[in-house]
C-alpha cells in the first residue's frame, strides 16, 4: 500500500472486500479561495484528496443503528 501512494498516479483505488473502497482523486486549483479570518483571497494549489465509499454491509449496519434510535 505504502509503494502505491508513493506513486505520482492521479487516481489510486483501493478495494477491500465487504468494508469499502478508498480512492484518492485530484482536486482543481482555486485560484480565487477566501481565508476567513481576514477575508484575503488566496491561492490553493491543486492536490489529492482521499474519499471513502462504504461496502453494502456497512452502509446497511449503520442504516440499521441509525433506525433503531429513532
Amino acid at each position: 500500500i505504502a509503494e502505491m501512494l508513493t506513486e505520482e498516479k492521479s487516481r489510486i483505488r483501493i478495494e477491500l472486500r465487504k468494508f469499502g473502497v478508498f480512492e484518492v482523486k485530484p482536486t482543481k486549483a482555486k485560484p480565487r479561495a477566501r481565508n476567513p479570518r481576514t477575508n484575503e483571497e488566496v491561492y490553493v494549489p491543486p492536490r489529492r484528496k482521499i474519499h471513502f465509499k462504504p461496502g453494502k454491509n456497512i452502509r446497511m449496519k449503520l442504516h440499521q443503528e441509525w433506525t433503531k434510535t429513532d
